[in-house]
């Protein structure tokens, strides 16, 4: 196993409707060939109040890092409350 890993990044993120939607992607790519990509939007409510909906997408060979939870791709929901 090599003493290093190289690892590329993309994170592609803009707003729309005055600042209120905000979509963006989050590409990782190690050059052992595995990955994830993790695409997210976000909504603001209120001032105080956020809503957010994502995923993360794994893939790659199974003995590396990422490739190993090929088939566990994962979503989640946020809900952010400040004060």
């Amino acid at each position: 196993m090599s003493q290093f890993e190289t690892i590329m990044s993309l994170k592609v993120a803009t707003d729309f409707m005055h600042e209120r939607l905000k979509p963006e992607v989050l590409i990782l790519y190690w050059l052992d060939s595995s990955y994830r990509i993790s695409p997210k939007v976000g909504f603001e409510v209120f001032d105080y109040l956020n809503l957010a909906v994502g995923a993360h997408i794994f893939g790659g060979d199974e003995q590396n890092l990422f490739g190993q939870f090929d088939d566990n791709d994962q979503a989640f929901f946020e809900l952010r409350y400040g004060f």
